[in-house]
Order: structure tokens, then C-alpha cells, then sequence
């Protein structure tokens, strides 16, 4: 327990990956803000201790932009090229479209001041895809991970702060599926499973929580987990001590432990070969 009561604290359900992951997000944020920022989990809740606000930090996200390393007109033009038809193409269209997808697979976003945060989790230092990535091959992250961020702004100032990774909003965008006890995952032309089949096994909800989309999508830069076992269970520890930003995340992956931690594990929904879902974790009892 930490010495000083915290600033900021959010309700939680450890058992849903997306708001673990959203949580290491928060503190990622509340640290760059505000250096020496320290979070734990504790009876439901996450807690961070800093010198500022969950509203600063919404604050500071609406005049922060978010930008790709790829450039506007590179997107749009990679885009456009994707998109065509290959017989419609010239040879310094398949050109452009070499040299931008080599850029696209070597791209990071970058989250501006205050944070000055570099976003690249989803590939590996030889550009293949993380085990975390969930989203299509030729979907452009720059465009999902922009209107989640407005709709935090938007929305954050309608829901008590403690809430802000439980409140479902209507959204007109794509999900990022990181939301594990989400019915549906944003448009039905995304989703690649029947929602009857897995009924079981992802619980009701209306819509996208743009909160735990985003804090998640930049919790996962500093907080990568990789899968444990071979058939690609992943496993992430709540760590109950109050820890800075670069020691909680040695925690958050079981590499020290404290014995009050507790250890959880989940596996992703196959929607289609490359697209993906977080689905809900269950606790791992004696984990080591």
C-alpha cells in the first residue's frame, strides 16, 4: 500500500485481459505526465498515486495528437493503392505501393506531447506480428486508434472517472477486440464468427468501451506479454504493490512476484486466420 492516497483510481474486472492491459496504460500516461507515478491493483480497483488528475490526462489526450511514422499523404496513397485493382496499376504505381508497404511494416505511431510515446508493439524487431496483434493485415491502425482516442475526449467528461474503462458508448468506428466480455465486436462485416456459436463464451454488451480500447492500445507498448505455452495461452500477473511504471512491468508478466499477487491467463478468438479477439482470463492458482 502505498503512503500517499491516490490521484487517480478506475474500477476494473481483472478477468477481462483488455482492462488489465487498459490499466498499464493509465499508469504509462500518468508517468509521462508525471514522472515517479506509481500503480497497484487492490479489491476491484486500480489505483495511481501522482501528482494529477484522471481529467488532466484526458485533457492533455485532446491536445495531444497521434500521428504515423508512415505520413498522411503515405496512408492515404498506400491506401488507395491497396485498394486497386492489380491489372489497374502502373509500374510506378507497384512501385509506390513496394515502397510504402516496406515503410507500413516498419511503422510507428507516435502519441505527441506531453506523452511522447512511440506505439510499435504489434510487430517485432523483424516486422512479423506480435501475438497480440488482432486486427486485419491491410487495416491501418492510425485509423482505428484515432477515433477511440475522441471518443475517450468526448465521452470522459459524461461517466464518473472511476468508470471510464466500463463505459460503453455508440461508436461509428472499427474495435481494436481487446474487450474480452464484449457480445460483438463494432461492425458485422468485422466480426468473422457467429455470435450464436459463442454465446458461452462472450457475454452481452451493447457497444464499444472506447476507454478500455485505447488505454489498452497504449498499455501494450511497455506492457507485451508473450504467450507461455504452445497452444498460445498468454499470462499476465495483478500486481498488489505499488510499483513504478518500469518495475510494474516486470511484475505484470510474473518476473517478480510478490505473494499476494495474483496470476490470470487467456487465449484470443480466431474471427478469421488473421484477425483476432481477447477473450475472457481465469485466475492460475500456485503460478510460478
Amino acid at each position: 500500500m502505498s503512503l500517499r492516497e491516490p490521484s487517480i483510481t478506475v474500477n476494473v474486472d481483472i478477468t477481462n485481459p483488455g482492462q488489465f492491459f487498459a490499466c498499464c496504460g493509465l499508469l504509462e500516461l500518468a508517468d509521462r505526465m508525471w514522472p515517479g507515478a506509481e500503480g497497484w491493483f487492490e479489491n476491484g480497483r486500480f489505483h495511481i498515486t501522482c501528482d494529477g488528475t484522471l481529467r488532466q490526462m484526458v485533457d492533455a489526450l485532446a491536445c495531444s495528437d497521434i500521428t504515423s511514422s508512415v505520413g498522411e499523404e503515405g496512408l492515404k496513397r498506400l491506401g488507395t493503392l491497396l485498394s486497386a485493382t492489380k491489372a489497374t496499376l502502373t509500374a510506378d504505381d507497384e512501385r509506390d505501393k513496394e515502397r510504402l508497404r516496406a515503410l507500413w511494416q516498419g511503422e510507428s505511431l507516435l502519441l505527441g506531447n506531453p506523452f511522447n510515446l512511440a506505439l510499435n508493439w504489434w510487430r517485432n524487431e523483424t516486422n512479423e506480428r506480435t501475438g497480440l496483434k488482432t486486427w486485419a493485415a491491410k487495416q491501418l491502425i492510425l485509423d482505428i486508434v484515432r477515433p477511440l482516442r475522441s471518443a475517450v475526449i468526448a465521452n470522459a467528461p459524461l461517466a464518473p472517472t472511476e468508470d471510464i474503462l466500463q463505459c460503453a458508448v455508440a461508436f461509428d468506428g472499427s474495435s481494436l477486440y481487446f474487450d474480452s466480455h464484449a457480445q460483438s465486436q463494432s461492425r458485422a462485416i468485422d466480426t468473422g464468427f457467429s455470435a450464436y456459436d459463442l454465446r458461452a463464451v462472450i457475454k452481452e454488451g451493447p457497444s464499444t468501451r472506447p476507454g478500455l480500447e485505447f488505454f489498452a492500445f497504449i498499455g501494450m507498448q511497455r506492457f507485451r506479454i508473450p504467450p507461455r505455452h504452445s497452444d498460445g495461452t498468454f499470462v499476465y500477473c495483478a500486481w498488489r504493490t505499488p510499483l513504478p511504471a518500469l518495475v510494474a512491468a516486470l511484475a505484470a508478466t510474473g518476473f517478480i512476484r510478490s505473494p499476494n499477487d495474483t496470476c490470470y491467463q487467456f487465449r484470443l478468438l480466431d474471427r478469421t486466420k488473421y484477425m483476432k479477439a481477447f477473450l475472457p482470463a481465469t485466475t492460475m492458482e500456485n503460478h510460478r
